[in-house]
């Protein structure tokens, strides 16, 4: 999960609110929900964030089955 600080306040989405409609989703589809990756208050334009290069690590080394993302922009 990731958002701006810009975006937060102009698109009203924040990290809590992403939290709940994913984890709402893993319920629905009956899905363990493991680990969130949260990078709060950067732009999505830098791809060098904390929580982005440890997940890619955990994709690496095999630890992630699935990858859910509240927006793609």
């Amino acid at each position: 999960m990731r958002v701006s600080t810009e975006e937060q306040a102009v698109e009203g989405y924040s990290i809590s609110g992403q939290r709940e409609r994913l984890k709402a989703f893993c319920v629905a589809q009956s899905w363990e929900t493991i680990k969130f990756y949260v990078d709060e208050g950067i732009s999505g334009r830098y791809t060098e964030r904390l929580a982005l290069k440890k997940m890619m690590k955990d994709i690496e080394d095999g630890l992630i089955d699935v990858i859910l993302v509240y927006r793609l922009d």
